[in-house]
């Protein structure tokens, strides 16, 4: 790609449960391009949870041979209950 033509936009987009965690990622119109899955050990703690949602977002984006300039927004889906001010979960079962 040249300096003139703008980076195609895409999506990712992560469900983190207690024992799977998926990142796929998404073009313009919302078709799956491919994606990347990992457990996301809970036992390890949150700090290392996140840790390895970042890693299967990056896992994701590469699997569609794209860099990060290519994605425009990451979502995170959460289960359990969030505090609407900060947008942050505050726990989730089986996560201690």
């Amino acid at each position: 790609m040249n300096a003139d033509t703008p980076t195609p936009i895409h999506y990712v987009s992560v469900d983190l449960g207690s024992a799977r965690l998926v990142a796929g990622v998404f073009d313009p119109s919302f078709r799956l391009l491919g994606q990347a899955e990992l457990s996301p050990k809970p036992e390890r703690g949150q700090a290392q949870a996140l840790d390895r949602v970042a890693r299967c977002v990056r896992d994701a984006v590469d699997e569609c041979d794209l860099d990060f300039g290519a994605v425009h927004a990451v979502v995170m889906g959460v289960p359990g209950p969030v505090d609407a001010n900060r947008g942050l979960a505050l726990r989730m079962a089986g996560w201690g």
